[in-house]
């Protein structure tokens, strides 16, 4: 079973997955946008459209989610080796 962002409904949900309300992730997710456009000079839906490849994450959205969920779980181990910028 997959879990994406998209499934969230409650506050409680929002939280528990996140440790954010959804304002507050929406809020980031923006953030990380800004910040992605600035690093590559292009936002992620133009870089996907001119690039032949597919892509794992395809909103910002799915991204910090995918940050959230990864550093939930691994937290503990100290394992957070993860690049989803390339």
């Amino acid at each position: 079973m997959s879990l994406s962002y998209k499934d969230i409904r409650t506050d409680r949900q929002w939280r528990s997955a996140t440790g954010l309300s959804e304002q507050k992730f929406t809020f980031l997710a923006a953030q990380l946008g800004k910040v992605y456009q600035e690093r590559y000079g292009v936002s992620l839906q133009e870089k996907m459209r001119n690039v032949k490849q597919q892509f794992i994450f395809t909103t910002y959205e799915e991204m910090l989610f995918f940050c959230f969920v990864h550093l939930e779980k691994h937290a503990y181990l100290g394992q957070c080796r993860i690049n989803l910028w390339h």
